[in-house]
């Protein structure tokens, strides 16, 4: 049709840019995976102050819901108050890169300086099926 070209032009112009948002959104969620390394968990203290601890992931586990990394605890300070993972540390966020990436669910009880977390994305993933 005569005259369409400088609206097809917008149309497709437009069709781009929408294209460039969800793919922003899945870099930003995929900043959140977790990857082996350097990592911290936040948690309270004997004073009750909440603090960070290091941690060092040290697998990534991607064929279980509940257990998506599994972390040892290199925080010298963590490792001489509580000697690593104690009751209560369940649910403690777990930040990598300066992002959530999941949080502490078990500790190995033969070795409290050594757990399992679970990935932001899973929680999200599981989260989503109760709401639907």
């Amino acid at each position: 049709r005569v005259g369409a070209g400088p609206a097809l032009v917008i149309s497709i112009a437009l069709v781009a840019i929408d294209c460039i948002f969800p793919s922003l959104c899945y870099a930003e969620f995929d900043s959140m995976i977790p990857v082996s390394g350097s990592a911290y968990i936040y948690t309270t203290n004997e004073k009750n102050e909440v603090l960070n601890y290091e941690i060092k992931i040290i697998e990534i586990i991607k064929d279980n819901k509940e257990k998506n990394f599994f972390f040892e605890v290199v925080d010298e300070e963590l490792i001489s108050m509580s000697g690593g993972i104690v009751q209560g540390m369940s649910g403690s966020p777990i930040i990598q890169n300066d992002k959530i990436i999941g949080a502490v669910t078990r500790v190995l009880v033969d070795d409290v300086s050594r757990g399992y977390g679970i990935s932001i994305i899973t929680m999200l993933e599981e989260g989503d099926k109760i709401i639907k």
